[in-house]
């Protein structure tokens, strides 16, 4: 069963963290934050069975995280940790499927009996999903997560399982259109604005800030020109597919939309000697390459680069292009992707915590960035080391 806590304080991770180690081997701690909205962005979801939240936190709290999770439809159980013994946000909490709630300081006995019961819940869920009467109550949420996993090559999936959840989830006869939304909007304010004029049409909305992707599912053809005036420049710039597809050229489609809107990638070995190139490149550039190399692992802009060598954003944008040939985005993606191909040959490192290890805000653009440098997704490359 893997397990993911979140809690402001370091001292209650740690805590949990070994009470959890040595209660049951089969329970994992798979990932633990002391921030809500990284949490949000980082963890692989659909893998995760169990979630330990504090309520009160600083920025994102508890309530809010899980809000984010239903609103995306993730049914992960979860267990809301509080210092309060009159538990004022149990109603509020159980209108969010909370599956039971622990009073800090947390004792070994208490935390061992409800994740036993959550244990058991979650095997009995994993049961109830493969029945049909579940298939049919919540056909748009298994769709949805399928057809995340697959078009966004989020894990393998074998032509035996696509056969049959093609089938299951009544997938055969459908085409498909995919679009990629850049805006600053937020994910509410776009998915009523999608609302109003797909009224008709089955569709599904990925994404949290800024870079959005659009599905749409159909059996027959429909313009999708009207996109561009639902959301139009400035609050929006789209990238829409030419054609309507079958499922099997979803994959393909989104890579080629995602790649359409950058730079070619830098080959490996280019990248690796750029630092100690005999072209002519400034002192300046040399610096920005060498800060982005130093600090990868951290959030990185193009205008906290450009205050570390004193240039600014816009002149060291395009004196980087003109001197290395690429943009400064892609040279950062590719020094991020070689130290993820490194820390993928050891299979000890799960794929969430390289994403975490090597700076990137989520492990859906981490997969996308990592295929378009490498023709490979994460896991197909582990596979081949």
């Amino acid at each position: 069963m893997n397990i993911v806590l979140v809690d402001d304080e370091q001292v209650i991770l740690d805590g949990l963290g070994k009470m959890i180690s040595h209660l049951n081997r089969n329970w994992q701690v798979c990932a633990a934050f002391t921030d809500a909205e990284e949490a949000l962005n980082s963890c692989d979801w659909d893998q995760v069975q169990v979630l330990l939240v504090d309520i009160s936190m600083p920025g994102m709290n508890g309530l809010n995280l899980v809000e984010m999770l239903r609103e995306n439809s993730f049914d992960t159980l979860v267990i809301f940790v509080t210092a309060h013994a009159n538990f004022s946000y149990a109603q509020r909490g159980a209108h969010m499927q909370m599956f039971d709630y622990l009073l800090k300081p947390i004792s070994t006995d208490e935390l061992q009996k409800v994740l036993r019961r959550a244990e058991e819940a979650s095997q009995k869920n994993l049961q109830v999903r493969e029945s049909q009467e579940y298939i049919r109550q919540n056909l748009h949420v298994l769709r949805k997560h399928f057809l995340s996993d697959y078009m966004f090559e989020e894990r393998l999936i074998s032509a035996e399982e696509l056969k049959q959840r093609k089938k299951d989830y009544a997938l055969e006869n459908m085409r498909y259109s995919v679009a990629l939304l850049q805006s600053t909007l937020p994910r509410k304010i776009v998915k009523e604005k999608l609302s109003s004029v797909l009224k008709t049409h089955q569709w599904m909305l990925y994404g949290q800030e800024n870079s959005y992707s659009l599905l749409l599912l159909g059996q027959q053809s429909l313009d999708l020109s009207f996109l561009t005036s639902c959301i139009p420049v400035p609050e929006g710039c789209w990238r829409i597919a030419p054609e309507w597809l079958c499922l099997e050229q979803l994959p393909d489609a989104f890579q080629n939309l995602l790649i359409s809107g950058s730079s070619t990638a830098i080959p490996d070995d280019r990248m690796e000697n750029l630092l100690h190139s005999e072209m002519e490149i400034s002192s300046s550039v040399r610096m920005a390459i060498q800060y982005i190399q130093e600090h990868y692992q951290q959030p990185l802009s193009l205008g906290q680069i450009a205050e570390a060598v004193y240039l600014h954003p816009t002149y060291l944008s395009n004196l980087f292009k003109k001197q290395t040939g690429y943009a400064v985005v892609d040279y950062i993606n590719m020094v991020r992707v070689q130290h993820a191909k490194t820390l993928l040959a050891d299979p000890r490192n799960r794929i969430y915590w390289i994403v975490e290890q090597v700076g990137f805000s989520n492990q859906r653009y981490f997969s996308a960035v990592f295929k378009k440098n490498t023709g490979l997704t994460p896991m197909q490359y582990r596979c081949r080391c």
